[in-house]
């Protein structure tokens, strides 16, 4: 018993996309709109960082 697989094309005539991926969005716009978990708490965590940097930094500049 053989099965025979029938070659995928394109009828003629037919419109073919050459459209091979959807859009990819930048690195920097995917992450500043995420919704997944995971990565909001990185985002979190580096803000409290970057926060934690710019008051030392202020502490200083008063003393």
């Amino acid at each position: 018993m053989a099965v025979e697989i029938a070659p995928q094309v394109a009828p003629v005539g037919a419109q073919v996309s050459n459209e091979t991926a959807p859009y990819k969005e930048s690195f920097l716009w995917e992450w500043a709109t995420t919704v997944d978990h995971k990565k909001i708490g990185i985002l979190y965590l580096l803000t409290g960082g970057l926060f934690f940097l710019i008051g030392g930094l202020e502490a200083l500049l008063v003393r």
